[in-house]
């Protein structure tokens, strides 16, 4: 079995003044999972439980976090990779195009993404990402559970679906069962601090996946001048 989970480093929106929103000042601020991120991680590692010979990896577009990326080591993840670009490429199609070129490399068996990643996210890239990677998309996902195979359960206030992993599907987490990433024993965090999570150094390129826009053509356009103008007015009175 092969999981991987798509998360986000965000800062930690609780300790940022309110001044600094106006100019999206947030360096000073600790950093943190995305809202729900954790859970995605955490619902993961669900799986690696009850079927130990799980590889589990999570993956990230933009910035990391050491003691995060430690973290993630010592709750049991197999291997954590910060992809790397250019600063001006995190528009949810970019972000997710690029997500989508490291995953279909790795033959995964499931791709566990968090609903939202903050206040000002749209949630649109696990859906971007599950059209690069023509998957099935699971949303409202609340636990993975590990019976004779592995079940998606999805909630959305309405009903509770079950889903049996039986194809590569993409699965949206979302309230959680298990909202945050497990605290591990001290002799867990000592020996990820060996570890070093795999940068990957990406170019982006939405060229390809541009919608096309519509051309119109314009009519050619005859200029006459001011005299002939007259002339024309002229002929139109006396008819």
């Amino acid at each position: 079995m092969k999981v991987i989970v798509c998360f986000k480093v965000i800062p930690d929106y609780d300790k940022v003044l309110q001044s600094d929103w106006k100019r999206y000042s947030f360096s000073y601020a600790k950093k943190s999972f995305g809202v729900f991120c954790e859970g995605a991680l955490e619902s993961a590692l669900k799986i690696k439980d009850g079927i130990k010979d799980t590889y589990l990896e999570a993956v990230t577009y933009g910035e990391s976090n050491n003691v995060l990326t430690q973290n993630l080591y010592a709750a049991g993840f197999s291997k954590v990779t910060l992809l790397k670009g250019r600063q001006d490429d995190f528009s949810s199609k970019s972000t997710a195009l690029v997500l989508s070129r490291y995953i279909k490399k790795g033959n995964f068996d499931l791709v566990v993404c968090g609903e939202m990643v903050g206040p000002n996210d749209t949630g649109s890239v696990p859906y971007h990402l599950a059209s690069y990677l023509n998957m099935k998309v699971i949303p409202d996902v609340t636990e993975f559970r590990v019976d004779d195979d592995v079940v998606i359960v999805s909630d959305d206030d309405s009903r509770t679906s079950e889903y049996i992993l039986k194809e590569p599907v993409l699965a949206v987490v979302s309230d959680a069962k298990n909202a945050y990433l497990r605290f591990s024993s001290l002799k867990r965090r000592r020996e990820a601090e060996k570890m070093k999570q795999n940068t990957v150094f990406v170019l982006p390129d939405l060229r390809s996946h541009k919608l096309k826009e519509k051309t119109v053509k314009k009519k050619e356009v005859k200029h006459i001048d001011a005299e002939e103008l007259v002339n024309i007015l002229r002929r139109y009175q006396n008819d």
